[in-house]
């Protein structure tokens, strides 16, 4: 398959200014596990994953959007998998994840992966589980 170009750039663009929109220190991380802790939204729907050497942990998975989780660690996973291939290492990291369709408006300034956001408002976006999901029910 051939890709746009323009298209991957804008792409590439967009979540690094996503990404850039945050403040990063130790006393960010340890509000997000507090609020994890403590947000009923967040125990609901959100999940917190390491990737460590290529591995994805699970440190906390949802109590309600489990399958939608399910699939996005599973397109986390092929992503680990595709940048192997091309002899890459994925960075280790800790992803904080949201797993709603409604935007996290009492928390913009915590940086989570999310799912949904209006186009004004910060949160950094990552593909949903329409991804995985909607392959199945196609006829090709």
């Amino acid at each position: 398959m051939k890709y746009n170009k323009n298209i991957i750039d804008k792409i590439k663009l967009q979540i690094k200014s996503q990404i850039n929109e945050y403040k990063y220190s130790q006393e960010i991380i340890k509000e997000m596990y507090e609020k994890y802790k403590t947000n009923n939204r967040l125990k609901d729907t959100g999940s917190i994953l390491e990737i460590k050497d290529n591995k994805i942990i699970i440190e906390y998975m949802c109590t309600k959007e489990v399958n939608r989780t399910k699939s996005i660690i599973n397109l986390i996973s092929k992503s680990i998998e595709y940048i192997n291939k091309k002899k890459m290492n994925f960075p280790n990291t800790k992803l904080f994840l949201f797993v709603s369709d409604v935007y996290v408006y009492w928390d913009q300034e915590l940086p989570l992966f999310v799912i949904a956001k209006p186009k004004n408002k910060k949160g950094i976006l990552i593909p949903d589980n329409t991804f995985e999901s909607h392959l199945e029910r196609c006829v090709f």
